[in-house]
């Protein structure tokens, strides 16, 4: 589990890279989007798009909208699907933890 920290209203690119074992994990052909809930389980609606920006290298960027960092602590994962609909998530154990604080 990694722990992510954001201000409150940021809108620039955030990159990540996707890894199994240490190692990237080949997004080719897949589609990834991110999954954010709080901590109490409830799902947050996200306006911003997600992208590969290495496919091979496991790496996908997430462009924020406004409005979709509001101060709080949530879950993330990304949630990869090939081309069969076979579903992976990242990371496959405990959810990464966003802090999201006030300007």
């Amino acid at each position: 589990m990694a722990l992510t920290e954001i201000v409150e209203g940021w809108t620039a690119p955030m990159d990540y890279d996707l890894k199994v074992d240490g190692s990237a994990v080949d997004l080719t052909g897949m589609t990834v989007t991110l999954e954010l809930c709080t901590f109490t389980g409830s799902t947050v609606t996200l306006g911003g798009s997600v992208a590969l920006q290495i496919a091979t290298g496991g790496r996908v960027r997430y462009s924020p909208a406004t409005g979709d960092f509001l101060e709080g602590d949530y879950r993330a994962r990304w949630k990869a699907v090939d081309g069969a609909s076979k579903v992976a998530y990242f990371p496959s154990g405990e959810a990464d933890s966003w802090r999201v604080r006030l300007p």
